[in-house]
């Protein structure tokens, strides 16, 4: 059998199987039941996850960066980033603000055009709650490694969704 027909029938399957469940949990309040079957899912998703890593290795090796590869309308694609931490919240406020109030300086008449309300708004762009927006810093020619501890670089494979 073919690796394609072989998905496509394991594919089946677990959908069938996911009704099965669905009729399961509908019709019965078995403790036992139910856990055991938790703990074979969760046996069975480790077992996945061990397959998808080593195809996820594979795919890493032969995979082109920054060339997606469309699978079904589904982009395939190999993407590299650092993890960052420790990052110097205040300090990176601070040249954010600073770049942004100089970017909204009208050069003919010297005034400022962004209100301080519209100021925050426009911090947050570039800001998440618990996390620094990498890419748009880099749009204001801000590096964000220069205010956190950068980590070695990590290499994922992205799956997107059906378009």
């Amino acid at each position: 059998m073919k690796i394609e027909d072989a998905l496509l029938q394991l594919n089946r399957e677990v959908l069938a199987f996911y009704d099965s469940i669905q009729e399961l949990i509908e019709s019965t309040a078995d403790e036992q039941l139910l856990c055991k079957t938790l703990v074979a899912l969760t046996d069975i998703e480790s077992n996945l996850k061990l397959v998808k890593q080593d195809l996820v290795h594979a795919v890493t090796k032969i995979l082109e960066s920054g060339v997606p590869v469309d699978i079904d309308g589904r982009m395939v694609e190999k993407k590299t980033g650092s993890p960052r931490k420790s990052w110097d919240h205040t300090g990176l406020k601070s040249v954010v603000l600073q770049r942004l109030m100089s970017l909204s300086l009208d050069e003919e008449t010297g005034e400022i055009t962004l209100s301080p309300a519209e100021a925050v708004e426009k911090l947050l762009e570039y800001a998440h709650i618990d996390y620094w927006r990498v890419t748009e810093l880099q749009k204001l020619d801000i590096n964000a490694d220069n205010y956190c501890e950068v980590g070695e670089a990590k290499t994922t494979i992205q799956v997107g969704k059906v378009k």
